[in-house]
């Protein structure tokens, strides 16, 4: 019987019996469609060889104890309320934790506790961006500066704590125009799109999160620019080209990556990895591209 793109498949033994009968009793079988069959599954076939004795355990039903079903635990649902079974023998299965007794139930909050480096990498990531105004210049041009800041919420939808976490983030605003305030005069010249990036990397660490918790990081800001003549017709103005942002752990393992890249922005720009190689240890400056596509970052 086909159920979605998996097989289920059946066994006439004796072991494969008594498997259907547990898990009939808990509400899901492997011949039918059940609703505890659930979509986070990580596979649903036939299970080859005898499972390594160690790592077995008997499970009874709550309501019907009498019933035995010798698996080992595959994997626990981010919710915790499902549990992929893997039988002696007989094919994988989805059972719902509070069907299970309570001596089972507490071995697999054991079992859970034990994982060698199981943290919760079920991540709520939040991004804003606001721009600020910082003053403004008039002559014959009117210049409007402004501050732009992203703000990052991280949430943990897990269960079990992050451990700590590490933010790296880098954002990145086309410079289109130049500037220059003297005593007597201020004048605008444009800037050929591409050739100077401003930047700014973030990096931050967070703190081992609960459940439920939640840290927020904000960017220091870019300054922007926006220049009109006699205060109307539009002269030219930075544009934001967006953010890499990718949340690493104590491993230095990414366990969440996020980016929003406008294409026009310089190639080696629209990657981290790339991005980071080009503007090396600082935290803020211009990324330069010359004429012959060379990088360079002050």
């Amino acid at each position: 019987m086909e159920l979605g793109p998996w097989r289920i498949y059946c066994f006439a033994n004796r072991a494969s019996l008594r498997n259907l009968n547990f898990l009939k009793t808990m509400g899901t079988t492997q011949c039918h469609r059940w609703s505890l069959l659930s979509l986070w599954t990580l596979a649903v076939g036939s299970v080859s060889g005898q499972t390594p004795p160690e790592e077995l355990h008997v499970f009874s039903p709550k309501d019907s104890p009498d019933k035995k079903l010798e698996a080992r635990v595959q994997a626990i649902s981010p919710d915790r309320k499902m549990v992929q079974l893997i039988p002696k023998s007989g094919t994988a299965a989805s059972v719902e934790i509070l069907r299970l007794t309570l001596e089972d139930q507490q071995y697999l909050k054991g079992w859970l506790d034990q994982q060698v480096g199981a943290k919760s990498t079920n991540l709520r990531v939040t991004i804003t961006s606001s721009a600020s105004s910082t003053g403004r210049d008039r002559d014959i041009y009117t210049v409007q500066h402004r501050n732009l800041v992203y703000t990052v919420k991280v949430q943990n939808l897990d269960r079990r704590e992050t451990g700590n976490l590490r933010l790296e983030m880098l954002v990145f605003v086309g410079d289109r125009i130049s500037v220059t305030k003297s005593a007597a005069s201020l004048s605008v010249d444009t800037v050929t799109p591409g050739r100077r990036t401003l930047f700014e990397y973030v990096e931050q660490p967070l703190s081992s999160m609960a459940y439920n918790r939640d840290q927020t990081v904000s960017s220091l800001g870019v300054a922007t620019e926006e220049a009109r003549y006699d205060g109307n017709t539009l002269m030219g103005e930075d544009k934001p080209l967006g953010y890499l942002l990718r949340i690493l752990d104590s491993a230095d393992k990414v366990v969440f990556e996020k980016s929003e890249m406008d294409p026009v922005a310089p190639e080696k720009l629209l990657t981290f990895e790339s991005a980071k190689s080009v503007v090396g240890k600082l935290t803020k400056g211009v990324v330069m591209v010359d004429s012959g596509g060379d990088y360079s970052a002050e």
